[in-house]
């Protein structure tokens, strides 16, 4: 299992864009599990530009899962705005 940011380069470096994107939001996910994900974003954030823009990566897509895994419980989509209170209306 990948655990350090030179392991996850040497895997993506073989890869087509697209399954480097997968491989990273996989690693990124199950090294999140592990408690583990912050010390190779650490290094990748070290490295340079290129390494810095995949740290960011799974962040982000961390982040949107977060998010509409909270909306989903709320019961609500991360579009949606609140529904307005109904107003009270006055005896006529």
């Amino acid at each position: 299992m990948i655990s350090t940011a030179g392991e996850l380069l040497a895997a993506l470096a073989p890869l087509p864009h697209a399954a480097r994107l997968r491989c990273t939001a996989v690693t990124a996910h199950r090294l999140a599990a592990r408690g583990l994900l912050r010390p190779v974003l650490d290094e990748l954030d070290a490295l340079g530009p290129y390494e810095r823009r995949l740290g960011r990566s799974p962040t982000r897509t961390a982040s949107s899962r977060r998010s509409a895994s909270w909306a989903r419980t709320a019961g609500s989509s991360p579009d949606s705005s609140p529904s307005p209170s109904p107003t009270p209306q006055a005896d006529a």
